[in-house]
């Protein structure tokens, strides 16, 4: 078990962190995970935070909301979409080109190792 991952999960609702989670632990990381779905509450919750995680399809607080937003900071942690199906190649690029580290779908565990200690190395 590696070290737990401070890490903000922009969703809906509780159940998007805990799928976020169970993937997380699935991998060997713990992360302490906050929920937010709000841009006030992403903002608040920034402080400590080593990885975003925003979840994709979310109609509240879109992946793309999330990018603008962090595209002007410096020093802003790694964002990662991550959907619940497949992306297309169409929103992989518009989501690469807007700043995300990297896009993962829910449950692909091998890729999820990579994409992982890529965007905390």
């Amino acid at each position: 078990m590696t070290r737990a991952v401070k890490v903000v999960v922009v969703g809906e609702d509780r159940t998007a962190a805990i799928k976020v989670a169970a993937d997380f632990d699935e991998i060997g990381h713990d992360p302490a995970f906050v929920l937010v779905s709000s841009e006030s509450d992403l903002e608040a919750s920034l402080a400590e935070c080593e990885l975003v995680v925003a979840c994709h399809p979310n109609p509240t607080l879109p992946a793309l909301r999330v990018l603008q937003l962090f595209a002007a900071k410096s020093g802003a942690p790694p964002v990662l979409v991550y959907g619940e199906g497949p992306f297309t190649e169409d929103e992989v690029g518009d989501l690469m080109r807007a700043g995300a580290r990297d896009c993962l779908r829910r449950g692909d565990l091998r890729p999820q190792r990579k994409l992982l200690q890529r965007a905390l190395g």
